[in-house]
């Protein structure tokens, strides 16, 4: 889902997931990397690169179930550079375009 000024995104969590503390997010400028209790539940690169505000971004956990998942949740607020002009966002991750998830090197 778009927010006005960048990218909601929703990631379902394992029911195991109970409080924040579980959860190891690291967001940088060309990836995000989302692990819940040391596994892996969401890795890959964004597509666009500079559209994103590391520093303003930030997330949310819901522990109970909302409308929208049925589970615990992570709730990301992926804020838009002010600089980036091109609108809108194609698409958030490289994996939208290329069919799945791939390995990478971290470059940032």
């Amino acid at each position: 889902a778009h927010v006005l000024d960048g990218v909601k995104l929703i990631v379902p969590l394992p029911a195991t997931v109970k409080q924040a503390k579980h959860l190891t997010v690291e967001l940088r400028q060309r990836s995000l990397r989302v692990l819940a209790h040391g596994e892996v539940v969401l890795e890959d690169r964004f597509a666009e690169e500079g559209w994103l505000s590391v520093d303003a971004s930030y997330w949310e956990f819901e522990s109970e179930p909302t409308e929208e998942i049925p589970g615990p949740t992570l709730i990301y607020y992926l804020v838009k550079n002010d600089n980036f002009q091109q609108e809108p966002l194609y698409c958030l991750f490289d994996s939208e375009l290329l069919g799945g998830p791939e390995d990478f090197e971290d470059d940032d």
